[in-house]
C-alpha cells in the first residue's frame, strides 16, 4: 500500500462520522449546513481526480484534511460563507478499465455530469465556482464547454442557459492542462488504460482543442480562473516517485506553487494553509462581484424593507415571477411599490447576466427614441455597468432582468415589448405603477395591488423612526401619535418623512399641529411632504375633465354623512357606489368607465356596488383643497355672503359645482331664539313668520352658475313667487328653506331631500321629476302624498317621516323599482295589499307606532333582506311572513307581539336577529333550525324559559339575552361551540350550567344577573376568557 492510500485508509473512520452528505443523486453530494435551510447564495462544486485504484468514494475522500483530527476540510467554507451549498461530484474516474470501471469517455463524462448538476439545481439561482484537482479540473472544462454546445443548439434552454450564465470561475489543485507524464504508469502496471487516461496525456490532440476552446469561453463569460501546484514528489509506490504535474503544464492564471505534494495539495494541514488560503480568497472575490457592492445594487430604507417582506411574502412575489414572465406592483403614490420593487431586484439579479433597473421612468424626457437610448444607458453585466451603452441589436439573446418603476406612458411599455421580443424567453420583468391600465398592457404579467400598512403595521414604523433608541413613549406621545399615523394612512413614504420630522421633538404644540399639517396640500412643504403632494396632485392633472369632476365629488361630496334611521343603522352613514353611480350617470354620462378610471389609477379603492366610497385619506385632503381653490364648492353663512360672492369678478362662478348656503348652525335650529326690533315678534326655530328675520334668496341669481349639480340650502327662505329650481342641478337639499321652489318638467334631478315640517301637502312639481331615484321627505304636517305620486317611475329609495299620514295610496306599489324604503309615519296604522307587487325591494324599515297589522302580501317581497318594524301596536305577524325566505336580518321591536310563527324556521338564510318584544312569552321551537343565524339578541322581560331546540343553533356567534323572568339555561348550551360573544342581563338567573366549559370559542362574557350566586369552577379558570363582569 502506498503512503497515500495508508494515509486516506487512517482518515476514514474518524473523518466522515463528523461531516454529513445528502445525495441530491448518484453524482452529486451536498455537504450539509444547518444555513442552507435558508436561501443559497453560492454553489461551490468539488470534482476529484484520477484514482490509481479503485477508491471507496473519492470524492469525499479527496477532501480530507491532514489536520488533527483530520475532517473534510470544505466545511471550513460555510464558517466564511454560510449560505454557499459546497457539491462534491462523484464519477468514474479509474486509471483501469475492467467489466465495472474506466469505459467512459470524456464527452460521454461531461454530458452526464452536466445533466446530474442541472438535475439538482446547480446555478438556477446564483452564481457557481468550480474545483478541480487533477483530472477533475480537465471535467470541468469539459462540463463548461458542453454547457456552451448545448445553450447554441438549444436557446430557450432555461435551465443550461441558467447553468452557462451563473457560472463565474474555476480553481484549479494541480490539474494538468499540457498532460502528465505519471500517465505512464500504466505501462509499468501492465493494465488496461481507462477512456479518460488519454486526456491527461502529454501532447494530447483532445486536451489542446479542450484548452483552446476553454480559453475562448472565459473571454466570452467573464470566467474567472486560479489554481495551485506542486513543489515536491509524490511516492505512489511501485517505483514511482516525483511530481504528478509539473509547474509548466499546472500553470495557469492567478497561479501559485506550494511545498505540497499532489495530493497534499486539496488536503491542507490547516485554515492557514497556502493552498487553502488561496481558494478562500478567489472565492470571497466573486462572491464580493455577485452580492452587495454591485452598482446596479438598490438602495433601500431597511425599516419599509422589513416591514414589506413580512406583509407582502416577498417570498411568494419570487415564486410568482417563476411561473409568469412578469410582475406587476399597483398603487397609490407613496404606498411602497418602489420599494417592494427594489427589495425583490435586490434578491433575484444575482441570477441573471444582465440587469436593467430603471426607476421613475415617466419622469424620463425626450420622445420614444431618446426614452429607449436613456434607458438602455442603464444596463449592467454582472453588476458593473456596460460602457458604451448597448442597442437592442446587441441585446438579442441575453438574459435581463428588467425593472421598469412609475410607468405612466406608452413609450414605456413599447420599450417592454420591444425587450420582450428581443431578450430571451428566460428574461424576466417588474414593473410598477399607479396605473393599473398601463400594466394590463403587458403580456404574461401577474398584477399585485400594493396596499397600504394597516395600523399596527404603520405604528411600528413610526416608532422604530422617530424613536430609534426605543426609548418609552411619554403619555401625550401615545395619543398624538395614534391621530398622526391615522392621517398619514398606511402610506410608508408618509410614515417615514414625518417621524424622521419629529424624531427628538418632546414640544406638544408640534405634534398637535402635525395632522393638519400633514393633511393641508398648501402646508406640506413645511413637514418634507411637498414632493408628495407634487406627486398626488400630478395623478390629478393626468385624469380627463369627466374623472377629474369625479373626483372631486368622490373626496368632497359623497364623503359627507346624512342622517339615515334605518333599521339598525341609526345615525349616520356615507353615500354607497351605486348611489354615486346613479348621481353620475345623470352629470356625466359613462360612469362605470370613469369610475374604472380613478380605480385603475389609484385614487379612489376598488369597492362593491353596495359598499361606501372609500378613498385615502391624502386623497380626500387634496380633493378638499383643489375644491376650495378652484371654486369647486363654496359654502355661506348668510345670504348676504352668497350674494357678494355673486358679484366678485374675480370668483370663478362658472366653475361652482357645489353651493351650501347654510344661514345659522343646525345643531340650534329648534332652540334658536330670536327677537325682531322692527315687529318685536320672537323667532323660535322655524316657526317665525317674521319677514324681517328672515333671509331670502333670489334663485334666478344662481343662473350664472352653469356647472351647479348640488345645491343645499338651510334656513334660507327664497324669495316669493313661482321660482324654479336650476336646471343643472342633480342633488338638492332643502331644509326649512323650499316653499316657494318648484321643479321644472325633465329636471335632472336624482336626490331631493326636504326638510320642511310646516309643509302640508307635496308640490305637484315633485311628481313630475322623471329621473328622480331618492326621496327624502320629512315634513310633520302632511297630511297625503299626491295622486301622482306613483309617477315616479325611477325612484329606488324612499324616506317618508311625518306625523299626520294616515294611509299608503295604492298607486304606491307602482313605484316598482324601490329597493329601499323608510317608512316613520306615528298615524298610520295599514299597508296597502298591494305593498307585494314592490318585487325589487331589498330592505324595509317600519317606525309607525299605531300600524295593528301587515298585509299578507308581504310574503310576496322574496328580494327582501333585510326588514325592521318598530311598531308597539302590533300583536301579531301573517302567516305568509315566513315566506321571506331571502331574508337576513330581521329587527322586530314590537311591545304587544305575543309570539312568532311556528313556520319561522323557513327563514333559512337569517343572520341576524333582534326581538325586542316586552309581552313576548316564548320561542318556536323550531328556532333551532335557523342554522344561519349568527347573531341574536333577545330583549324580552316576559320570556321564562329557552326551547330545548334552542341549542341547535350551532352556528352562533353572538348571543344577548336581557330577559328579566328568565331563570335558567339549556344544559346543553355546550352545543354552541362557535359562540364568541355571551351578554347575560337576567335578574333571576341563577344558575349556569356547569358545561359552559366546554364553550372553548367564547371570549367575551359579560353578566349582569342580581341572583347569579357563583360561576362554575371550571368557567373560572379559563385563561383565555376576557374578565367577565359578574353582579
Amino acid at each position: 500500500m502506498s503512503e497515500t492510500e495508508e494515509v486516506w485508509s487512517a482518515h476514514r473512520a474518524g473523518s466522515f462520522r463528523e461531516s454529513a452528505w445528502e445525495e441530491e443523486n448518484d453524482s452529486v453530494h451536498v455537504l450539509k449546513s444547518a444555513e442552507l435551510s435558508r436561501k443559497s447564495t453560492l454553489d461551490c462544486v468539488f470534482f476529484h481526480g484520477l484514482q490509481l485504484r479503485p477508491m471507496p468514494e473519492p470524492h469525499k475522500f479527496t477532501w480530507i484534511s491532514q489536520s488533527e483530527p483530520s475532517e473534510v476540510w470544505l466545511k471550513w467554507l460555510h464558517e466564511i460563507h454560510p449560505t454557499m451549498r459546497i457539491i462534491a461530484v462523484s464519477y468514474d474516474a479509474s486509471m483501469k478499465e475492467d467489466s465495472k470501471n474506466g469505459s467512459m469517455d470524456l464527452y460521454q463524462v461531461a454530458e452526464n455530469l452536466l445533466s446530474k448538476l442541472i438535475l439538482a439545481g446547480v446555478g438556477q439561482s446564483g452564481p457557481i465556482i468550480f474545483v478541480g484537482h487533477n483530472l477533475g479540473g480537465i471535467i470541468a472544462k469539459a462540463i463548461s464547454r458542453q454547457a456552451h454546445f448545448r445553450h447554441s443548439l438549444y436557446e430557450n434552454d432555461t435551465d443550461i442557459t441558467n447553468f452557462l450564465e451563473n457560472l463565474r470561475g474555476l480553481f484549479y489543485f494541480g490539474v494538468p492542462h499540457r498532460g502528465s507524464s505519471f500517465t505512464d504508469i500504466e505501462e509499468q502496471l501492465s493494465i488496461v488504460k481507462g477512456q479518460l487516461v488519454d486526456y491527461v496525456k502529454v501532447s494530447s490532440k483532445e486536451l489542446s482543442r479542450l484548452n483552446e476552446d476553454h480559453d475562448a469561453l472565459c473571454k466570452r463569460y467573464d470566467w474567472k480562473v486560479a489554481g495551485v501546484g506542486e513543489s515536491l514528489p509524490t511516492n505512489l509506490g511501485n517505483g514511482f516517485c516525483g511530481v504528478i504535474v509539473d509547474k509548466a503544464s499546472a500553470r495557469c492564471r492567478n497561479f501559485m506553487i506550494v511545498d505540497q505534494d499532489h495530493p497534499s495539495l486539496c488536503q491542507p494541514e490547516s485554515r492557514n494553509s497556502s493552498s487553502y488560503l488561496h481558494l478562500k480568497e478567489f472565492i470571497d472575490r466573486i462572491q464580493a462581484q455577485v452580492t452587495k457592492t454591485a452598482t446596479d445594487e438598490q438602495v433601500l430604507p431597511q425599516i419599509q424593507v422589513g416591514l414589506l417582506e413580512k406583509s407582502r411574502k416577498d417570498e411568494e412575489f419570487q415564486q410568482q415571477l417563476v411561473k409568469d414572465k412578469a410582475l406587476g406592483f399597483w398603487g397609490m403614490v407613496g404606498v411602497g411599490k418602489t420599494t417592494l420593487c427594489k427589495a425583490i431586484f435586490n434578491d433575484l439579479w444575482n441570477a441573471f447576466p444582465y440587469t436593467l433597473f430603471a426607476e421613475g421612468v415617466k419622469q424620463i424626457p425626450g420622445d420614444e427614441r431618446e426614452f429607449e437610448e436613456t434607458v438602455l444607458c442603464l444596463v449592467h453585466h454582472k453588476g458593473k455597468k456596460i460602457t458604451p451603452a448597448p442597442n437592442l441589436v446587441q441585446l438579442r439573446g441575453k438574459k435581463l432582468l428588467v425593472a421598469f418603476d412609475d410607468v405612466e406612458k406608452d413609450r414605456e411599455i413599447d420599450l417592454l415589448r420591444k425587450l420582450s421580443r428581443t431578450l430571451l424567453d428566460s428574461s424576466r420583468y417588474i414593473v410598477t405603477s399607479q396605473n393599473r391600465q398601463m400594466l394590463n398592457k403587458i403580456d404574461g404579467i401577474h398584477i399585485f395591488e400594493v396596499a397600504p400598512l394597516d395600523g399596527e403595521e404603520s405604528k411600528l414604523l413610526f416608532k422604530t423612526l422617530a424613536f430609534p433608541d426605543n426609548q418609552p413613549l411619554l403619555g401625550w406621545q401615545e395619543e398624538w401619535m395614534e391621530a398622526i399615523v391615522q392621517t398619514c394612512g398606511g402610506l410608508p413614504l408618509t410614515l417615514e418623512i414625518v417621524a424622521n420630522y419629529l424624531k427628538g421633538c418632546i414640544s406638544l404644540d408640534v405634534w398637535q399641529q402635525m395632522p393638519e399639517y400633514v393633511g393641508n396640500a398648501d402646508h406640506g412643504e413645511t413637514v418634507g411632504l411637498g414632493k408628495l403632494w407634487m406627486q398626488l396632485k400630478t395623478s390629478y392633472d393626468n385624469l380627463g375633465p369627466e374623472e377629474k369632476q369625479m373626483f372631486l365629488e368622490a373626496a368632497t361630496l359623497f364623503q359627507e354623512r346624512f342622517v339615515e334611521n334605518h333599521g339598525w343603522r341609526h345615525g349616520q352613514r356615507q353615500w354607497t357606489l351605486s348611489e354615486a353611480k346613479v348621481i353620475w350617470s345623470m352629470m356625466h354620462g359613462n360612469e362605470a368607465l370613469h369610475w374604472r378610471t380613478l380605480v385603475d389609477r389609484s385614487m379612489v379603492s376598488d369597492v362593491a356596488d353596495d359598499s361606501v366610497i372609500r378613498i385615502h385619506e391624502l386623497f380626500k385632503c387634496l380633493g378638499h383643497s383643489l375644491a376650495d381653490t378652484d371654486d369647486f364648492k363654496i359654502r355661506v353663512d348668510s345670504v348676504e355672503n352668497l350674494l357678494m360672492i355673486l358679484q366678485d369678478g374675480k370668483r370663478k362662478i362658472k366653475n361652482v359645482h357645489t353651493l351650501q348656503v347654510v344661514c345659522k348652525d343646525i345643531s340650534g335650529e329648534f332652540s334658536s331664539t330670536k327677537l325682531c326690533f322692527k315687529c318685536f315678534k320672537l323667532q323660535r326655530g322655524w316657526s317665525s313668520h317674521c319677514e324681517h328675520l328672515s333671509q331670502r334668496l333670489p334663485l334666478h341669481k344662481l343662473c350664472n352658475m352653469k356647472s351647479l349639480r348640488c345645491l343645499q340650502l338651510v334656513d334660507c327662505e327664497i324669495e316669493k313667487g313661482k321660482v324654479k329650481l336650476p336646471r343643472s342641478v342633480v342633488v338638492f337639499r332643502s331644509q326649512n328653506s323650499g316653499k316657494y321652489i318648484s321643479f321644472g318638467e325633465s329636471s335632472p334631478l336624482v336626490y331631493l331631500s326636504m326638510k320642511a315640517f310646516k309643509i302640508k301637502r307635496l308640490p305637484e312639481s315633485v311628481c313630475g321629476l322623471s329621473n328622480l331615484h331618492f326621496l327624502n321627505l320629512e315634513a310633520g304636517n302632511l297630511l297625503s302624498l299626491p295622486d301622482n305620486f306613483g309617477s315616479l317611475k325611477k325612484l329606488r329609495q324612499l324616506k317618508l317621516v311625518t306625523q299626520k299620514l294616515k294611509r299608503l295610496p295604492d298607486f304606491f306599489s307602482s313605484l316598482q323599482d324601490l329597493q329601499k324604503v323608510h317608512l316613520e309615519c306615528d298615524r298610520l296604522k295599514f299597508l296597502p295589499e298591494s305593498i307585494g307587487h314592490l318585487r325589487q325591494l331589498q330592505e324595509l324599515n317600519l317606525q309607525c307606532q299605531t300600524l295593528v297589522s301587515l298585509p299578507s302580501s308581504i310574503g310576496e317581497l322574496h328580494a327582501l333582506q333585510e326588514l325592521s318594524l318598530r311598531c308597539n301596536s302590533l300583536e301579531i305577524l301573517p302567516d305568509r311572513f315566513c315566506e321571506l325566505v331571502g331574508l337576513q336580518k330581521l329587527e322586530l321591536r314590537c311591545d304587544k307581539l305575543q309570539s312568532l310563527p311556528e313556520s319561522s324556521a323557513r327563514l333559512t338564510q337569517l343572520r341576524k336577529l333582534i326581538l325586542q318584544c316586552q309581552t313576548l312569552v316564548s320561542l318556536p321551537s323550531s328556532i333551532g333550525e335557523l342554522h344561519a343565524l349568527q347573531e341574536l339578541s333577545l330583549r324580552c322581560n316576559s320570556l321564562e324559559i329557552l326551547p330545548d331546540r334552542f341549542c341547535e343553533l350551532v352556528g352562533l356567534q353572538k348571543l344577548e339575552l336581557r330577559c328579566d323572568k328568565l331563570q335558567s339555561l339549556p344544559e346543553s348550551s355546550a352545543r354552541l361551540t362557535q359562540l364568541t360573544q355571551l351578554i347575560l342581563v337576567c335578574r333571576k338567573l341563577r344558575w349556569l350550567p356547569q358545561s359552559f366549559h366546554e364553550l372553548e370559542a367564547l371570549q367575551d362574557l359579560c353578566l349582569q344577573c342580581d341572583s347569579l350566586e357563583s360561576l362554575p369552577e371550571s368557567l373560572r379558570c379559563r385563561q383565555a376568557l376576557h374578565t367577565p363582569e359578574f353582579r
